[in-house]
């Protein structure tokens, strides 16, 4: 019959053939088998005498590609009437980021067809077209690649400073009591990266992480008394302080008259000593000791000098002498209520 094949002695043979004379011969019919193959909806009936499925293909000039998919195996023994269906691999080009993979997929949709090729969705990553949608006509497939990361961004907020007492410091001197210390003010950023490109980000929160600590700086209130050899003898003093001395009489108050009355209602003369309003009010009565000067009483209040702790000498019109230097004043004893001393002369 159509398709059958015969054998002679193992070898094809064709039945017009002359038989070659032989003390025996082995004959053999190979019967055909029908094999229906659907090849993307075109039909056709192969009769062969092959032993499985591919070699039928093979004998009839069907090629498979690897992507292309048949619904049963190639080893399939072909003993009776097959019909097999093939589902022909469509070319598709992937394009993630500035690279092209080329690749044959039979997938209905493009997410399947990525999983195929090997370029699975994963977390963010998506793909134009969707990966529900057909795998395009043209075979054209973007795959973005996103990752998402949180920035956590740290910023130093500054401290404050306090001005406070230290009984641990001598009087009239300055240093760091308690130091202070940054706090930290955080903030949480979330940016997204689309095929390693930033495409954008967001500020989530953004709080105190660390409160700034006040950093305090300490002015003296330790008292101690102390002796100065002077020529009017040994003086006990409880503050040392420097001071721009000045000196005024009665005729040099003012341009136009003279006035020898002071603050306190004492006389303008050698011994009597002005300074500022906000000083006078703790250092009223208190007696001083100026080298070159002598001992003065704090009966006055003068103007004074911005920005320095002055000290105006009193002298009569007869003695004045003129001063304008800085001078260590020194405060004696007895150290005045703990009211009335002004630990922070500034």
């Amino acid at each position: 019959e159509p398709g059958d094949k015969l054998l002679v002695d193992g070898q094809p043979a064709a039945p017009g053939q002359d038989m070659v004379l032989a003390p025996s011969y082995n004959l053999q019919v190979l019967r055909a088998q029908s094999v229906q193959i659907d090849d993307q909806g075109q039909t056709q009936t192969i009769l062969t005498t092959a032993a499985t499925l591919g070699e039928a293909l093979w004998e009839a000039g069907i090629q498979l590609h690897t992507a292309d998919q048949i619904d049963m195996p190639l080893d399939t023994p072909v003993t009776g009437p097959l019909a097999a269906t093939i589902t022909r691999a469509r070319s598709v080009s992937v394009r993630r980021g500035s690279q092209v993979f080329e690749g044959y997929t039979t997938a209905e949709t493009v997410g399947e067809a990525l999983a195929e090729i090997g370029f699975s969705i994963q977390g963010l990553d998506y793909s134009v077209p969707a990966e529900w949608a057909p795998v395009p006509t043209d075979g054209e497939i973007d795959l973005v690649r996103v990752l998402e990361t949180t920035l956590i961004d740290k910023e130093l907020l500054p401290f404050e400073s306090e001005l406070g007492p230290d009984p641990e410091m001598p009087i009239d001197t300055r240093g760091i009591s308690k130091p202070g210390a940054y706090g930290v003010d955080a903030t949480r950023t979330r940016v997204r990266y689309e095929d390693g490109r930033e495409v954008w980000r967001q500020v989530e929160d953004s709080w105190v992480a660390l409160e700034p600590q006040a950093q305090v700086l300490g002015y003296g209130t330790k008292i101690e008394v102390n002796t100065i050899s002077t020529p009017q003898g040994d003086l006990e003093y409880w503050r040392a302080v420097s001071m721009y001395a000045t000196s005024y009489s009665p005729c040099r108050i003012f341009s136009d008259r003279c006035d020898s009355v002071t603050s306190s209602g004492a006389t303008l003369r050698h011994g009597v000593a002005a300074v500022t309003l906000r000083h006078y009010r703790s250092m009223a009565g208190s007696q001083v000791y100026i080298p070159g000067y002598g001992i003065a009483t704090i009966l006055d209040v003068g103007g004074g000098i911005p920005g320095r702790n002055w000290i105006d000498l009193g002298y009569s019109d007869d003695d004045y002498i003129s001063w304008h230097d800085w001078v260590t004043v020194y405060f004696l004893t007895p150290v005045p209520p703990e009211g009335l001393i002004l630990y922070d002369l500034n």
